[in-house]
């Protein structure tokens, strides 16, 4: 019962066959939300203007906010050149004391976190 992680680009496929069946999943887990980092809003919808005000209506997403620890360490990946919009994520799966074993990337560009070791479930938009 590991909550997921998603990304910009699968909020943006939200409505395809594949967000679809993990909503379904989600919802089947009452204590597995779908984790969507503040970043990941914000570049989901900046690619599809008024995305963020029907996302907020969903009672399964767990919106993780972006605080000065959090700042400091995207600042490191986007210093070694991780892309503003998939730094958050990125961030946010790797393993921590709440989540050793990291959490998966739900992503439709599985190929923009190769070499980071992450588990990766890709999206067909």
């Amino acid at each position: 019962m590991i909550p997921h992680i998603l990304d910009h680009t699968a909020l943006a496929a939200m409505g395809s066959r594949h967000m679809a069946q993990i909503m379904v999943e989600a919802a089947k887990e009452p204590g597995r939300p779908l984790l969507v980092p503040a970043l990941c809003l914000a570049a989901a919808t900046a690619r599809r203007p008024r995305l963020g005000e029907f996302l907020l209506t969903l009672d399964k997403l767990r919106f993780l906010p972006l605080g000065g620890v959090e700042g400091h360490c995207l600042g490191e990946l986007l210093e070694s050149g991780v892309d503003w919009a998939f730094a958050h994520a990125a961030f946010e799966a790797r393993p921590k004391a709440d989540s050793p074993e990291g959490r998966p990337v739900c992503t439709a560009l599985p190929a923009r976190y190769a070499g980071m070791g992450m588990t990766i479930r890709e999206i067909i938009p």
